[in-house]
């Protein structure tokens, strides 16, 4: 990446901290620029207000969660990529495969985060293939 291209900016939302900060870490080395929101309506309100290179979100949030935040985003035609990231089972037994036909970019189960992250979030943002 040149010093002259922006740098990516991603939206991760989560409602564990510790799980922020760790995607941050990972995703600081790749040069992006990370914004937080706790849930899906924290997300919606940054979303309104400006665009995102990158969703990552969790499944399992209160007020709003993260199938709820990638119907909105895909219902308003918006053409961010979404990494939906899942616990244990997924909302309404949703398999990955079923969140790719729905919208998702890239589905990972959090315990495989520290390690297939970064790997998914190039793939996305750096070959051209969302």
């Amino acid at each position: 990446m040149s010093s002259e291209a922006p740098q990516p900016k991603i939206l991760l939302v989560d409602d564990e901290p510790n799980w922020l900060n760790l995607m941050e870490k990972k995703l600081k080395p790749l040069g992006t620029t990370t914004h937080r929101a706790q849930n899906g309506l924290e997300a919606l309100r940054l979303l309104r207000k400006q665009s995102f290179d990158l969703v990552i979100t969790d499944t399992d949030m209160p007020y709003m969660d993260g199938l709820s935040l990638l119907s909105w985003i895909r219902s308003r035609a918006v053409q961010v990529p979404v990494i939906v990231f899942f616990s244990g089972l997924i909302g309404g037994d949703l398999t990955p495969e079923e969140l790719e036909r729905v919208g998702a970019s890239g589905v990972l189960e959090k315990k495989h985060a520290r390690t297939r992250l970064v790997p998914l979030v190039k793939k996305i943002l750096f070959s051209g293939r969302a």
